[in-house]
Formats: C-alpha cells, sequence, structure tokens
C-alpha cells in the first residue's frame, strides 16, 4: 500500500508496486517453503528514497532476515521497521 501522500504521481506508485512484486516473485519458492506460504503486505509509512536508489529487492532481504530473527511468529513487524 503506497498513500498518494508520500507519492503523488500514480506512475510512481505503480513503478514502485511493480518493483516489490518482482522482488517477491523472485523469492516465491523460498518464501513458501520458509514462512509456510503467508502472504506478505508492505504499507509505506514514509516517502522511499529516489527512484533510481530505490531497491525493493534489498528490503526484502531485510524484512525476511528480521522475520527469520522473530522466529516467524506471525505477529506484525513495529511501525517505521524497514
Amino acid at each position: 500500500m503506497i498513500p498518494k501522500r508520500h507519492v503523488r504521481s500514480a506512475l510512481a506508485r505503480n513503478t514502485i508496486k511493480r518493483r516489490w512484486r518482482e522482488a517477491f516473485r523472485r523469492r516465491r519458492e523460498a518464501w513458501a517453503t520458509e514462512f509456510g506460504g503467508a502472504d506478505l503486505v508492505i504499507r509505506m509509512h514514509t516517502a522511499p528514497s529516489p527512484r533510481p536508489a530505490f531497491d525493493a529487492s534489498a528490503i526484502l532481504t531485510t524484512l525476511t532476515e528480521r522475520l527469520r530473527a522473530r522466529g516467524a511468529s506471525g505477529r506484525a513487524l513495529p511501525r517505521g521497521a524497514s
């Protein structure tokens, strides 16, 4: 979910969503194996960095490592976690 207040342009919001989907698609099998096929909902609380620096794959890797550390308890990560 990308609020319009963070990214005004529909084109930019859709680009960011496509990057997230592609990063998740590349890890789909590993995600299903490790986390039992749980869905991932990403909600942006702050505006992303400029387009060239935004790397959904690196952010998804960080989130995956944090979930592993938490034991994949199914609880949401705290606000502001990235």
